[in-house]
């Protein structure tokens, strides 16, 4: 799961890193008002992608479950109209939760092709 499939180095197991990063930003950091140094959150972005030597499949899975509890008892303490600052513009939850939804499945998507490049060299390796 964490063979390099794009040229970019991004891995399946990268993804979820990624898509934890994701929620920390816009719930935990945006919504809750955590500094992002003290988060964690990297710079650049692309770094989110990065593993540690020592990270698991269970590792990250477990992670990215826990920032997603976290979320979830944020987002419980705020309605949906209410309004965070986004770079000096407004958005509300409901457009938080909008984004989110659209974020994840598209790296869902990019795990797709990561899986099929994977497939594919294990064809032309058989």
């Amino acid at each position: 799961m964490t063979t390099p499939g794009t040229g970019d180095e991004r891995t399946v197991l990268g993804l979820v890193t990624h898509a934890a990063l994701v929620e920390q930003v816009w719930i935990h950091h945006r919504v809750a008002g955590v500094l992002r140094e003290d988060i964690g959150i990297s710079e650049p972005v692309a770094e989110s992608f990065s593993l540690a030597p020592a990270d698991t499949v269970t590792d990250v899975r477990r992670r990215y479950l826990d920032v997603c509890e976290r979320s979830r008892e944020i987002a419980a303490e705020h309605g949906l109209d209410e309004v965070f600052d986004w770079r000096g513009n407004p958005a509300s939850l409901r457009f938080i939760y909008a984004h989110l939804l659209t974020e994840l499945p598209r790296h869902a998507g990019h795990g797709e092709i990561l899986v099929e490049q994977l497939h594919a060299r294990r064809t032309e390796s058989a």
